[in-house]
């Protein structure tokens, strides 16, 4: 094969690949900020109700 044919195949696959990485990372890190803010909700709940029974 020619490699001037190769290079555009190479490019696009690099390109998918780099993008479909991208978007993992980022499902991940969304994913990470939820169960942060879920935490974060928990743990406000609990000082709540501490704060109560020491009233």
């Amino acid at each position: 094969m020619n490699q001037s044919m190769l290079f555009p195949f190479r490019l696009s696959v690099l390109s998918n690949t780099t993008t479909h990485l991208l978007f993992v990372i980022l499902l991940k890190i969304c994913l990470f900020f939820d169960e942060l803010e879920a935490f974060d909700q928990e743990a406000k709940a609990i000082r709540r109700e501490d704060r109560k029974s020491n009233i």
